[in-house]
């Protein structure tokens, strides 16, 4: 055996494999990776005993292992005194030296005592953690007695070492395990006891790279070593010289470089590396590996001929390597020509030519003369002569080169489909054409000439002619890749909602070119006939058909890579069948976009079509090694065979016998109150055991848990022998408390108290199976409207009303789950329960307080008890919370202002105050008042409350002419107000600040007629009194028909101006009114002495008899106000209008009271803002209560509630919003929706598997980007940086949203290969499309939800293949992740505890 002392690692305890086993059982049991009984609960069984472990022998020397070496690894399993469960779980860690090559799952298989062969636990070796899990099955609670057997599975040498012994842990325990061959393992590398040194020639033909390997073994024992080096003439240390220092030992290189430095010597053929032996000493088990460059000193290719020279010389060793002599490589040659189809975006349709003419061709020369001559098949571009360019190069390599082809003008002598010639002359006169080792090489392109994908291998010649100088050549189509392939999958696989382990799936793929399909033109029919050890998988139930058993994918894809065209998934199309284990499919001619974007029918040569599908194998297991999976596919005519065979294996047997007892199995009813106990959660059922006499002789309690794991009893009994089952207490719960156990009645087991307990009748050889169930209940609140207050009987039965339920669970822990506040409907009389409220929970009840208006007033809501501790006993009694609302009619009541204006107002005559009766009638109830109103303008409080829309009627007592005073008639306005002649009526409003004016003009008495304008009604406020309104006057006397017009107003009295005898009738008319926008005049009522008004606006005055009387005469205009209406715009903030879940409109419900009865109209508002009218006009200060239907969530954002906005608008806290009709007015709302985006996070989980992941540092960073448009149509990027093992969260991860990330170049090691990538979840409402280095994640749920991801990359190992991190596939199983990440947790505080 072979030292590598300095190689040797002491093997590192694994004291926290077991840990890791539990953890990773328990993981691989959620993803399928591992089957466990459905009633187990996986739980490490440390009384397990594992022993006797050997380690299969190797390829070296007496079978010594040799990394790379898979061998096996064979041992017993003993749980005879571990009291095995079903979900016991006993596990083996690996060394770090080994590894297990895949996933694999094997059973432990053997006999029970009746011969039947079970398994008696499912175990997976899990390649990425080192680690078999075996889990023991429901078998062992049957045959709990003598549990014990073998197991063997394959491991592969990974590692070198110098140990005896590797330290494998056996489930928790750290046993030493004998190395076969004498011990260690030996890494397989051969280091060379003798140096060397070489030399080559770099591509530019200038430079030349020497190589000097030198054996650590014998550098080891020298501190310092200098290297000594003679250059022959014609070439010297290149600056820089790139000198470079490595250590290698197989496909191990580490860069060393600063152990060494270039001493300079005498002259520039002479130096020295010096080279410093780092802390600790050379390493004797690798080579040192020197390289640095030399160049031509004035950087010139020298002739064929020339010789570089060098020797090196090691002065420790006082050796010479000896003269090393190298040559410029020959290469100038002749005319040469060479093409190439072109792929992607040209889709084979364009050729590139690149013709090469050295330099002595063309030397002396003032230009050249270019011809081309094409061969079928291809011609001249549009492009082809104008495209020309001509570069100048230096050397073979294009290190020196330059564009020249500007300083050449080209004269098209000669152009034609298949040919075309140009004269190329100088015309930069500081340009001239050099000699070899100069080249002058020219590009250009040509067409094919045939429409649509020319045919793979497809002919392309052409001959080029420079300066008489001929060549020409051939260049071919890409042939086009087609034939079947097939792999074992290493992981576990879901078909048709049917989970299958590692190993037991193969994966098929069929590529086919479309130019073999072409002439097809029916339903192409696919064949696949399965030989060996597989068919298709098993349905699931329910099933969803055959495609979904085979995973079936059938695709038509680009047959030119990144030619443009998109993949389009076929498979919904195909019609699948299956018949002695033939697979039949038919797809129909597909209708596919082409180039340049028109459609067509059929199988388009454009795309290569790949049929994707897996079978299972017959076994439904992992099959032994060398069992081979075969099919032959016949497509159109031409079969494809692929066979994969087996390699890995695993294997182990297992026994047991029976006993007489009961197994016990506990679960929870599907309630709400389920999610709040947690799965670990352990309950005492209460045993007591009974002999055939009726005699208790032993009782005690069994802990069960909850899983429906059975747990069985300490004990076999014989015949005769009863076990008294009960649940007298149960374990303290947060948030709930638990109903009564409820046994169930079986086979041998007989339930009383209603299913309390339980009697189970022992049968020997077997465990009696019971049963029991438990209810984890929460509690509840009744919550009971009803409705206090005169208004009480007249509120409409059916209204509802809203509740908010605000749950407190502080009292519950810090780690109980918050809750949401709950919103309940609510009725008068009807109870509503509010259900599944966490025991210990404090609620508090809320209600915004109704909305008055003119039918009804509300007072604040009453909750008795304002808030409520809910109770266990509130699970089986809600607990009763009464919301009383006390409601009123809605009253209102005004006041009255009198003035008194005119020439006289000063008089002392005017009196100090006038009588007004008050009338009104009230629901059939007739009501007056009388009251004194002061003359000075004083209000008077009218002093009743009365129902919103009673009328009342006021009347002046009439004041009598004298001492001056002519009175007009009695002026009513205000809020409300109607006149009727001389009287009012008033409507009752809400606003109790309302008032009445009653205005009295008091004119100077003058003799004759004079005519006063009053200005009543509710909007007499908007006339000013010096309007002048237009009246005419007629009359009959002597001189036959006469008339006068006049102009009165408010202010004063207007004479008529005219003496008429006594009797003479006056008839007055009023003309046109003037017009207010805000006003419409409505009754004109026309009063004084001797006045008879005619009621049409016009009215007939008979002059007095009595010399010198004045008659005044009062036109009073009734100004009502204008009626009005409102607009509603919707605007949306925070959001694109078109992204999804906006709507195109809104429905807004405008509701109102009109003459005391409620009316309601619904507006449908554009989300765009267009403002919409209400059709129609409203009542001035008519108040209109708005209300939006609430929009439903979108999957990216919920909505806000809805915001008002308007000067004057009453917002109210139920989201809706009160207006106020104006006159003549069209009021402008703005309902504002605004959104909160629905945010989630994401922990991605990065992991390494493969031949190559162990030369990947465990510190590498891998950059992921993920970019999204976020809902204001913006593009939003985060980086993250993974590092594989350790969890990265993204916070704020945009829900509903489609997130592309991609993984960017990582700085990995040159000597690892890209196999392949996997992105997974698991978790609810994520999903994944694509595939590789950029994938899109979609994410829905509620605010706050979380997803996992992985990200595994599978790395090969290449020596010399560099690999950037863009190149990778990505993915991780989600087990793999989480137990990394508990892993280093647990590791963490190890050495936090150390």
């Amino acid at each position: 055996m072979r030292s590598h002392s300095t190689h040797g690692h002491q093997v590192r305890p694994f004291r926290i494999g077991r840990i890791i086993s539990a953890l990773t059982a328990a993981l691989l049991a959620v993803s399928g990776l591992l089957t466990i009984p459905a009633a187990a609960n996986a739980a490490p069984n440390p009384e397990i005993a594992v022993t006797k472990v050997v380690i299969g022998a190797g390829s070296g020397p007496g079978g010594q292992l040799v990394v790379g070496d898979t061998v096996s690894v064979t041992g017993s399993w003993d749980a005879a005194a571990a009291d095995p469960q079903p979900g016991d779980v006993f596990t083996i860690g690996l060394p770090k030296e080994l590894r297990i090559p895949a996933n694999v799952p094997f059973s432990l298989s053997g006999p029970t005592e009746t011969g039947e062969v079970v398994d008696w636990a499912t175990c997976l070796a899990d390649a990425s953690t080192g680690i078999v899990t075996c889990t023991l099955t429901e078998e062992v609670a049957l045959y709990p007695e003598l549990v014990s057997g073998e197991f063997a599975f394959d491991v592969t040498a990974v590692e070198a070492t110098d140990e005896q012994a590797l330290v494998f842990d056996l489930n928790g325990q750290d046993v030493p395990v004998e190395l076969p061959g004498g011990g260690g393992i030996d890494d397989g590398i051969e280091i060379p006891d003798t140096w060397s040194k070489t030399g080559e020639m770099n591509a530019n033909n200038w430079s030349m790279k020497w190589t000097i390997d030198l054996p650590g073994s014998r550098m080891q024992a020298h501190d310092v070593i200098n290297v000594a080096d003679t250059l022959g003439a014609g070439h010297a240390l290149c600056t820089p010289s790139n000198m470079k220092v490595e250590t290698v030992r197989g496909s191990a290189v580490a860069d060393v470089t600063s152990v060494a430095e270039i001493v300079p010597g005498a002259d520039a053929q002479h130096f020295t590396i010096k080279l410093t032996a780092p802390e600790g000493g050379f390493d004797p088990d690798v080579t040192y590996r020197i390289t640095y460059d030399t160049c031509t000193p004035d950087g010139q290719i020298d002739p064929e001929s020339t010789e570089y020279t060098n020797e090196a010389s090691i002065d420790v060793w006082g050796e010479s390597s000896g003269i090393i002599g190298l040559h410029p490589r020959p290469w100038q040659g002749s005319l040469t020509k060479s093409g190439t189809v072109l792929g992607g975006g040209e889709r084979n349709g364009k050729i590139a030519w690149t013709v090469s003419v050295p330099g002595d061709q063309l030397l002396g020369k003032d230009g050249f003369v270019f011809s081309e001559q094409l061969g079928a098949g291809h011609e001249v571009c549009s492009d082809t002569i104008s495209g020309i360019r001509i570069t100048e190069r230096y050397g073979p390599s294009n290190q020196l080169q330059r564009d020249v082809t500007g300083m050449l003008a080209p004269t098209v002598t000669s152009s034609s489909a298949q040919a075309f010639a140009i004269d190329f002359d100088i015309s930069d006169p500081a340009f001239s054409f050099k000699a070899s080792d100069y080249r002058y090489v020219i590009t250009y392109s040509t067409c094919v000439s045939q429409d649509g994908l020319p045919a793979g291998g497809t002919a392309y010649t052409n001959q080029v002619e420079v300066d008489g100088q001929v060549a020409g050549t051939e260049t071919r189509v890409p042939g086009r890749s087609e034939g079947k392939n097939g792999a074992i999958n290493g992981r576990s696989v879901t078909l048709d909602g049917v989970e299958h382990l590692p190993q037991t799936t193969m994966n098929w793929n069929i590529t086919v070119p479309g130019e073999r399909l072409s002439a097809v033109d029916s339903d192409l029919v696919v064949t696949d006939t399965l030989s060996g050890a597989h068919e298709v998988c098993v349905a699931g139930d329910p099933t969803s058909g055959l495609a979904s058993q085979l995973g079936l994918k059938v695709e038509a894809r680009d047959q030119v890579g990144n030619g443009g065209l998109a993949t389009v998934d076929l498979t919904d199309s195909v019609t699948a069948s299956h018949e002695d284990g033939v697979i039949t499919l038919a797809i129909p001619r597909p209708t596919l976009a082409q180039p340049g974007g028109s459609q067509a029918t059929g199988f388009s040569a454009e795309y290569q079509y790949v049929i994707s599908y897996t079978s299972c194998t017959s076994s439904g297991g992992m099959d032994a090694p060398g069992t081979s999976y075969g099919n032959s596919a016949e497509v159109a005519g031409k079969t494809y065979e692929k066979s994969v065979t087996q390699s890995n294996r695993g294997s182990g047997t297992g026994q047991g016998v029976s006993r007489g007892s009961v197994g016990i199995s506990k679960t929870l009813a599907d309630t709400a109150g389920a999610a709040f106990v947690p799965e670990g959660t352990m309950f005492t059922v209460h045993v007591q055991e009974i002999d055939p006499q009726g005699q208790m002789q032993l009782e005690y309690d069994l802990q069960v848990p909850l899983n429906g794991d059975r747990i069985s009893g300490p004990n076999s009994r014989g015949l005769g022998w009863t076990v008294a089952l009960s649940e007298p207490t149960f374990p303290a719960i947060p948030g709930v408390v638990f109903g009564d156990p409820v046994f169930a009645e079986g086979e041998a087991v007989t339930v009383g108290d209603g299913g309390k307990t339980a009697v189970a009748a022992l049968t020997p050889g077997s465990n009696v199976t019971v049963d029991l169930t438990n209810e984890a209940q929460l509690g509840a609140v009744s919550l009971v409207k009803q409705i206090a207050g005169g208004a009480a009987s007249q509120v409409d039965t059916d209204r509802a009303y809203e509740v908010t339920a605000a749950i407190d669970t502080t009292a519950l822990g810090e780690g109980f789950p918050k809750q949401a506040d709950r919103t309940v409907t609510v009725r008068a009389g009807a109870p509503v329960l509010i259900d599944d409220l966490p025991i210990g929970a404090t609620v508090a009840l809320s209600e915004a307080r109704p909305v008055d208006d003119d039918r009804f007033t509300w007072g604040d809501p009453v909750f008795s008890p304002e808030s409520i501790t809910i109770t266990g006993d509130h699970a089986t009694a809600p607990a009763v919370v009464t919301l009383t609302n006390s409601v009123e009619r809605t009253v209102g009541t005004f006041s009255i202002v009198k003035n008194v204006t005119g020439a006289e107002a000063d008089n002392p005559a005017v009196p100090d105050a006038v009588t007004v009766t008050a009338v009104w009638e009230q629901e059939g109830v007739p009501g007056s008042k009388t009251l004194t109103v002061p003359t000075d303008g004083t209000p008077v409080e009218f002093g009743e409350q009365l129902l919103v829309g009673t009328q009342v009627e006021l009347m002046e007592t009439p004041l009598e002419d004298a001492s001056g005073i002519a009175w007009g008639a009695p002026v009513w306005s205000g809020d409300g107000v109607v006149v009727t002649e001389e009287s009012a009526t008033v409507t009752i409003g809400r606003d109790a600040t309302a008032q009445v004016f009653l205005e009295n003009h008091a004119a100077t008495s003058v003799a004759g007629i004079s005519l006063l304008k009053g200005i009543g009604g509710a909007a007499a406020g908007e006339v000013d009194p010096e309007t002048q309104f237009p009246v005419t006057a007629t009359w009959t006397d002597a001189d036959g028909e006469q008339s006068k017009d006049l102009t009165i107003n408010a202010v004063e009295p207007t004479p008529l101006g005219v003496d008429l005898p006594a009797g003479t009738v006056v008839t007055i008319t009023e003309g046109d009114r003037p017009g207010i926008d805000t006003v419409i005049w409505d009754a004109i009522a026309i009063s004084g002495d001797r006045v008879t008004d005619n009621g049409d606006g016009s009215a007939e005055i008979v002059v007095s008899d009595q010399q010198g009387e004045m008659t005044l005469v009062t036109v009073v205009n009734e100004a009502t106000w204008a009626p009005g209406t409102f607009s509603v715009a919707k605007h949306v903030d925070g959001v694109e209008l078109e992204a999804a879940g906006v709507p195109e409109s809104v429905a807004v419900t405008a509701s109102w009271f009109e003459a005391g009865e409620p009316h309601s109209a619904e507006l449908a508002i554009p989300t765009d803002g267009t403002p919409v009218q209400f059709d129609g006009s409203l009542p001035h200060g008519t108040e209109v209560t708005l209300s939006e239907a609430a929009s439903d969530d979108a999957d990216a954002f919920s909505w806000n509630a809805p915001e008002w906005e308007m000067d004057g608008l009453v917002v109210h806290d139920d989201g809706t919003a009160t207006l106020t009709i104006g006159a003549a007015q069209t009021l402008a709302v703005d309902l504002i929706n605004t959104v909160t985006p629905k945010l989630g996070s994401l922990s991605v989980t990065k992991s390494l598997t493969g031949d190559g992941a162990s030369q990947v540092p465990a510190d590498t960073v891998y950059p992921v980007s993920a970019s999204w448009t976020d809902l204001m149509g913006e593009p939003q990027r985060v980086e993250l940086e993974l590092v594989a093992g350790e969890p990265t969260v993204l916070d704020r991860l945009p829900l509903g949203t489609e997130v592309t990330f991609t993984e960017t170049a990582a700085d990995l090691p040159a000597a690892v290969s890209w196999v392949g990538a996997d992105w997974s979840t698991e978790s609810a409402g994520a999903s994944i499309d694509g595939a590789g280095e950029r994938i899109v994640l979609t994410v829905t749920g509620d605010a706050g939800a979380q997803a996992l991801v992985d990200l595994e990359n599978e790395i090969g190992v290449a020596p010399g293949l560099a690999v950037t991190g863009g190149e990778l596939l990505t993915g991780a199983l989600l087990a793999a992740g989480l137990v990394a990440g508990g892993v280093l947790l647990l590791l963490s505080r190890r050495r936090r505890a150390l």
